[in-house]
């Protein structure tokens, strides 16, 4: 807890003080964004896991869920009206932070939800996700981003991109079968190859 206390108190001062500085680019803070002032994202993931390994977890259900869900669009929120709150900016990833244990902790009860397809192959890709979103996320879809148009010219170069890294950079020995998840279900329980996602430490 102390760790956690001390890494979340460095990482909000950094973000803070790089959310009071202005960039040319809006999408890219090399202050607000860097390893030290998101250190206490990962800090409460490693936390969350420490306290699962250790039965430690509280059980928790949908209502956690949806209630995760809504304080990370809080958080979205604010950062779509970040030029009229700096430097408070850095205070975002609290809710986001909370969020995203809730919805970490309630998942592992709900999992029959979370076993889906499409969210088992979106989280095995997370990185890659992450990796492209702002580069193929432009000014025109978030002056409006619930456009059907504009929503498609950014999911669909987004989930091409991020299929395409996930397969031939993160793990090009893969098998494609496996990578993707399209077995069937009694096998997706098999043992997976050693250089698969689910052995890797990406």
């Amino acid at each position: 807890i102390k760790v956690l206390l001390c890494t979340s108190a460095v990482a909000l001062a950094v973000r803070c003080y790089g959310a009071s500085v202005e960039y040319p680019n809006a999408f890219i803070n090399p202050v607000k964004d860097s390893v030290v002032a998101r250190a206490d994202d990962f800090a409460v993931g490693m936390a969350i896991a420490i306290a699962y390994s250790r039965g430690l977890l509280p059980k928790l259900g949908l209502g956690s869920m949806f209630a995760g869900v809504s304080l990370i669009q809080i958080a979205a929120i604010g950062w779509d009206f970040q030029d009229s709150i700096r430097p408070a900016v850095g205070f975002l990833n609290i809710p986001v932070q909370l969020g995203t244990a809730l919805v970490l902790v309630s998942s592992l009860n709900v999992k029959s939800l979370l076993t889906a397809w499409p969210l088992r192959v979106l989280g095995a890709m997370c990185f890659s996700l992450y990796v492209w979103h702002a580069l193929v996320m432009g000014h025109t879809i978030l002056a409006s981003p619930f456009s059907a148009t504009n929503l498609l010219i950014f999911w669909v170069p987004l989930l091409l991109l991020s299929a395409f890294t996930y397969r031939f950079i993160e793990f090009p020995k893969a098998n494609f079968v496996t990578l993707f998840r399209l077995g069937s279900s009694h096998s997706a329980g098999h043992a997976m190859p050693a250089n698969s996602p689910r052995n890797s430490t990406t």
